[in-house]
């Protein structure tokens, strides 16, 4: 097939990394994938990425930008389009209004579990043929809130490359330690995310301020970031300097290795790659009801969004007991390997663009 997948940005986020891993994965399988993106930020590949901005919406960038999509969708011969962010499905709702004797077939995929849902969102929203939800509290929004038919939506789990999801050497995990100042002596929780408030790093500090034999690394971007200067200021006030590291960015498999475990304290969620990354190099994970627990509710930790006492009394239990949930970790690891490798993923996604092809 061919096919286009548009988006505002492709960063280093949970919908960049599922951009960019989709793509890659459908052209692996022999598709023509394309991204257009105002910004894509893993490798450049002129023959993948189109760089356009779909930020603006003011009548002559949306009439430039009808202009360029249907040059694009003939010179490509594109039978499908996946529809990333509100920006880019109100562009393509219009251009199915203007050819509408020639429309393009659309699929949107909702990567949060909680948008807008007022009526005047409901109306400028564009659905498209078929709707992806990437759990089942985004499938629930989508039926609930979003009055859609649940006829019209898959749900389709996030996958990753488990290939690149390896645990690293002993020697290695002692040189990342070394290079990040983490103490050999004691437990090490995660944060693998962007720093923001919606991650809930506050929760994890407040977590641990009453826990003498934990650190807590995390990674994501810190320069230009107002929350980061937030949450070094939450640090002097707990006098937690010696308990958080900061990497910086850093692979999953990096910062998963040298853990104990790990914690997502999230306020929101889509479904959480990290999760899935932690189950495939089993490391427990404890996280907040929200978007995609319901999904893997047998396979982890759950706590109550904001519950920093809920997240401290987990953590000082396995402090006193690191088996604790070894069973846990193991079936963890049969369900991602299951339900979330990008394989799995790829598949079903491009099950339903040919289910909604053009003809």
């Amino acid at each position: 097939m061919n096919i286009v997948i548009l988006a505002e940005f492709v960063v280093k986020s949970g919908v960049g990394v599922y951009v960019d891993s989709l793509c890659k994965a459908m052209r692996r399988k022999g598709h023509n994938a394309y991204i257009i993106a105002d910004q894509y930020v893993f490798e450049d590949n002129s023959d993948v990425f189109y760089k356009r901005n779909f930020s603006k919406v003011d009548f002559g960038s949306l009439l430039k930008n009808i202009k360029y999509l249907r040059k694009f969708f003939k010179e490509k011969s594109i039978e499908a389009v996946e529809i990333n962010h509100r920006r880019c499905g109100f562009l393509m709702k219009i251009y199915n209004m203007v050819y509408w004797y020639d429309k393009m077939p659309c699929v949107w995929v909702l990567h949060t579990e909680r948008v807008p849902s007022s009526f005047f969102y409901r109306l400028v929203t564009y659905k498209g043929k078929k709707v992806i939800a990437i759990s089942e509290e985004v499938k629930s929004h989508l039926i609930n809130k979003l009055k859609i038919n649940p006829n019209r939506i898959v749900k389709i789990l996030n996958g990753v490359d488990s290939e690149n999801l390896t645990r690293l050497s002993d020697e290695e995990i002692t040189e990342l330690k070394k290079k990040y100042g983490v103490p050999e002596d004691k437990i090490v929780l995660c944060m693998h995310g962007r720093i923001d408030k919606v991650k809930g790093i506050d929760v994890t500090l407040k977590a641990i301020s009453a826990l003498d034999k934990v650190v807590v690394v995390l990674s994501g971007v810190t320069e230009n970031n107002t929350y980061y200067t937030e949450i070094m200021q939450l640090i002097d006030s707990l006098d937690l300097k010696g308990n958080v590291r900061f990497t910086g960015w850093i692979t999953p498999r990096e910062i998963l290795s040298m853990s104990d475990i790990c914690i997502a304290p999230s306020r929101r969620e889509g479904f959480l790659l990290t999760a899935v990354e932690a189950f495939f190099l089993k490391v427990p994970l404890i996280r907040t009801y929200t978007g995609g627990y319901t999904d893997m509710r047998e396979v982890c930790c759950g706590i109550a969004i904001d519950d920093w006492q809920g997240l401290s009394d987990k953590i000082a239990d396995f402090v006193k007991d690191r088996h604790m949930y070894d069973e846990m970790v193991e079936r963890a690891y049969r369900f991602a390997s299951s339900n979330c490798t990008l394989d799995v993923m790829a598949d079903k996604t491009i099950a339903v663009f040919e289910g909604v092809r053009k003809k």
